[in-house]
């Protein structure tokens, strides 16, 4: 039973029985330091974490026009961050595992074990997409291409990956501020 003792009263009682009675502040400085305090941790234990290793991880984040970051975990879990007007967009979808499975059997047949970076200078303000693969059955790879190279050992995967990113970007995310350069993805929060 909720009692409030007066009309302008700043204590509202709550009584649990005729033993047990907890008495509430109502001003409204207490209750926004409550919020204040308690914020941090809720915000904290709603974000999704890395659970399994990094199979897949695409950088392609360009700091004057963004791009996106996708993580691919060996839990099926897929991070995704777009970078689009200065703000962050931080998704997370959990992949049926027949998906995943797909996606690391089109690993080999998209040909980028057989790329070679075609080496030069890139021109001003010019993306360089990294893609980098972490799996078992091979070594890991760290693939690098210009934005305006063309090259199909790369760009297969790197089109399939896209896909997943417009994918996870049609779900709600889970973080949206402001894009910080110098921070990791996934991790720093």
């Amino acid at each position: 039973m909720l009692q409030k003792l007066a009309p302008a009263s700043e204590l509202l009682l709550v009584r649990y029985s005729r033993a047990r009675t907890v008495k509430m502040f109502t001003r409204p400085l207490h209750f926004l330091l409550i919020v204040l305090l308690v914020t941090p941790f809720i915000s904290a234990a709603v974000e999704p974490q890395i659970t399994g290793t990094t199979l897949i991880r695409l950088d392609d984040v360009q700091r004057l026009s963004g791009g996106q970051t996708l993580v691919l975990d060996s839990d099926r879990n897929l991070f995704v961050r777009t970078v689009r007007a200065g703000k962050e967009h931080c998704y997370h979808m959990k992949l049926p595992a027949e998906e995943l499975t797909i996606i690391l059997a089109f690993i080999p047949t998209s040909g980028i074990a057989q790329y070679r970076e075609h080496k030069r200078y890139g021109v001003p303000d010019e993306a360089r997409p990294a893609i980098t693969l972490t799996l078992p059955t091979q070594k890991k790879l760290h693939a690098e291409k210009w934005a305006n190279d063309q090259d199909p050992h790369f760009d297969k995967l790197y089109q399939r990956l896209l896909q997943l990113v417009e994918r996870a970007a049609k779900t709600r995310a889970y973080r949206v501020r402001q894009y910080d350069p110098t921070s990791e993805y996934p991790g720093n929060a």
